[in-house]
């Protein structure tokens, strides 16, 4: 059975570090720390752990951007648990979070790309973003609250 957890504290944060890192490419400590102001501090940003019969899968987080629109900021599973649906459980479940939100975004790389393209994403080349990096924004159009 999978469960959601908010992360609200500062160890939270960092019991939860080494998977969030995943999605954000190991950053630096300057880096590490504007997140955690940001899902400690920012009330348009939530971070949840994702646990599987009370094992630790994944993490999501994401921003309200208006009152009909929310961005996913990052996104990770754990690689031993890759490829069984787990992220499209925590992409719906946002939606079952945030019923209000009638379309989300995402930016992402070549990496990832046919995940949210799978789960119905449609998706606009920025260019390179970084040096040597495609990006892509990648919008989900719900339509309706999610039911």
């Amino acid at each position: 059975m999978v469960t959601w957890h908010r992360i609200d504290s500062n160890e939270g944060f960092d019991a939860h570090w080494d998977l969030l890192a995943l999605a954000v490419g190991y950053p630096d400590a300057d880096a590490q720390g504007r997140l955690r102001v940001m899902y400690m501090k920012d009330p348009t940003c939530q971070l949840f752990a994702v646990r599987d019969g009370g094992v630790l899968v994944g993490v999501v987080g994401w921003r309200l951007k208006d009152a009909a629109s929310g961005e996913i900021l990052h996104i990770s599973v754990v690689k031993e648990r890759r490829g069984e649906g787990l992220g499209r459980t925590m992409i719906l479940g946002l939606q079952r979070l945030a019923p209000e939100v009638g379309s989300w975004i995402a930016e992402t790389d070549d990496d990832a790309l046919g995940f949210y393209l799978a789960l119905g994403f449609h998706s606009a080349d920025l260019g390179e973003v970084y040096p040597g990096v495609l990006r892509y924004r990648c919008t989900l159009a719900v339509g309706r609250p999610y039911a």
